[in-house]
């Protein structure tokens, strides 16, 4: 019996120290997210589309896929 209660109390005591480490690490993350931008404040070119690189190159945008442009692509980092 009393081997089991030690198991129970060593459980309890590594919860203990557990929780409180969980809370610790993830508040930056959530910091993080809170200001990173969000996808959807930018002109998005979805497809099927045909885009113009700097008239470079020409890319083929497929269905279901997007493309940022340079003006929001820049928009996107400086943020």
């Amino acid at each position: 019996m009393k081997n089991r209660n030690q198991g129970f109390i060593t459980f309890l005591l590594a919860l203990l120290l557990i929780i409180p480490l969980t809370h610790l690490f993830a508040s930056p993350i959530f910091a993080a997210s809170e200001t990173s931008p969000s996808p959807y404040e930018y002109d998005w070119i979805d497809g099927p589309a045909s885009v113009s690189l700097d008239n470079k190159a020409t890319l083929q945008i497929f269905k279901d896929h997007s493309f940022l442009d340079k003006a929001n692509t820049q928009a996107f980092y400086a943020k």
